[in-house]
């Protein structure tokens, strides 16, 4: 009988599938969808220097803190925030939460063309 390692954690196979896979929960709906109409609507250029301005300064750094915590602890998003400070870890949960929710509008989009297809006749 095998014995299961309950600290086991699966791991990336290499640098290219991490980076495509961060790659794609980075590069959202929204960024093709939404972002050339809120460009538009909120002054084009003005709005793109303001968007760079916080993506450089907050944006990255801020994911660049959450792969590096993660890589450390080798955690998940609660794990790795208790592990830091116990009294914190609801944060990490409503992280993991917080993603959740945000999941639901894509699966509504992507139950809409489903149900498209299958009434295609294709």
């Amino acid at each position: 009988m095998d014995v299961v390692d309950k600290n086991f954690r699966p791991r990336w196979a290499n640098r290219g599938v991490f980076l495509l896979a961060s790659l794609g929960s980075v590069i959202g709906l929204g960024n093709i969808w939404k972002f050339p109409a809120l460009t538009w609507k909120h002054g084009g250029v003005a709005f793109l220097i303001a968007y760079s301005f916080a993506l450089v300064f907050v944006g990255i750094p801020m994911l660049i803190l959450e792969i590096t915590l993660g890589q450390k602890m080798q955690r998940g998003a609660g794990g790795a925030i208790r592990g830091i400070l116990p009294r914190f870890a609801g944060a990490g949960h409503a992280a993991s939460f917080a993603g959740f929710v945000s999941v639901i509008p894509y699966n509504i989009c992507l139950g809409i063309v489903l149900i498209y297809l299958l009434n295609t006749g294709a």
